[in-house]
């Protein structure tokens, strides 16, 4: 892990304030797209026919999403936020996530083993780094925060899970896994998927409902230190749905465009080694940031998400979550 700086440290993390914690998968938890990495497993068992079919997927998604999202965006960018912009946006957006999503129906997906998903998320997935130490402190009991989820839109909620207990969560209890199901006979996917995350509204439907209303058992399981505050990790624009649902996101790759799509809205990324050092010199600008987020939402107003990019990864990640209580 990278080491964390004194200028990185904040003397109380926000984890514990947090009632729930979401984090996408492919690409944040992950340096690399899994979803790749399924689709080369359906190529391989239809043959040389299935590599050429999952090749042409590919490049043209690749160049229908290059056309399609920068028309959707605002033009000129909006020079101050505006929520019902963004609404009819993500509603286009998913509209044309549909289209793509209905082209993997044809069974390109279709003759993978669960052995195969399973050795896959075994050899296949590469962490990023920092990630899974900062996902196991957040499944100890002594994190003190609420729900942590892994929110996804892989095809493969079987596959998340296997890699998650591989790589990242070896030594704790997993985190509740939402993504898509591979529906499989006799444990070989039918190439049919039980759509659950397929676009990015559908991340944040899953965002509004958390944490859980009814938990299982009847238990609350938010602790009542949780202030309320929910924070969306993500690295796409499918992701900024949910992080303007939960009011604060923090961002953990460069994306252009994730960038081109934040500033069509109007939005600004604040850089988190830049306040975490401001709060280690006694400036109270993140939690005034965080303050009046919460301020205006209780309000009932739809205010602007606090948005922070981890230029540092996940070590400035966690010392967010943890401040001092962050392990090196």
């Amino acid at each position: 892990m990278l080491a964390v700086t004194a200028g990185h440290r904040l003397s109380a993390g926000i984890a514990r304030r947090c009632a729930a914690i979401v984090i996408d998968f492919d690409e944040t938890l992950t340096a690399n797209d899994t979803c790749g990495v399924l689709g080369t497993l359906g190529a391989r068992a239809d043959g040389e026919l299935g590599a050429a079919r999952w090749a042409g997927l590919v490049a043209r998604f690749a160049e229908e999403y290059s056309a399609t999202v920068p028309r959707l965006l605002p033009s000129p960018p909006l020079r101050h936020w505006d929520s019902s912009r963004f609404e009819t946006f993500v509603a286009e957006l998913a509209k044309f996530d549909s289209v793509c999503n209905a082209r993997l129906e044809g069974g390109p997906l279709a003759g993978i083993s669960e052995s195969a998903l399973s050795a896959a998320a075994a050899e296949e997935v590469v962490p990023r780094p920092g990630a899974a130490a900062v996902l196991q402190r957040l499944l100890r009991g002594d994190a003190g925060t609420g729900e942590v989820h892994v929110l996804s839109a892989n095809w493969s909620e079987y596959f998340v899970r296997k890699a998650l207990r591989h790589h990242f969560a070896t030594a704790a209890a997993l985190p509740t896994v939402t993504a898509n199901r591979l529906v499989s006979t006799a444990g070989v996917t039918t190439g049919v998927i039980d759509w659950r995350v397929s676009t990015g509204g559908d991340k944040a439907t899953w965002v509004r409902r958390w944490p859980s209303a009814s938990p299982v058992g009847g238990e609350a399981t938010t602790p009542a230190s949780a202030a309320g505050l929910k924070v969306v990790i993500g690295d796409s624009p499918g992701d900024l749905a949910a992080m303007v649902e939960a009011g604060v996101g923090v961002i953990v790759k460069e994306s252009s465009s994730l960038k081109a799509t934040i500033e069509a809205f109007g939005l600004e990324v604040l850089q988190l080694d830049r306040l975490l050092t401001t709060v280690s010199e006694g400036s109270g600008e993140l939690e005034a940031l965080l303050a009046v987020r919460e301020e205006r939402a209780t309000a009932g107003a739809c205010p602007a998400p606090v948005l922070l990019m981890a230029t540092g990864g996940w070590d400035e990640v966690g010392a967010l979550l943890f401040g001092e209580g962050w392990d090196k």
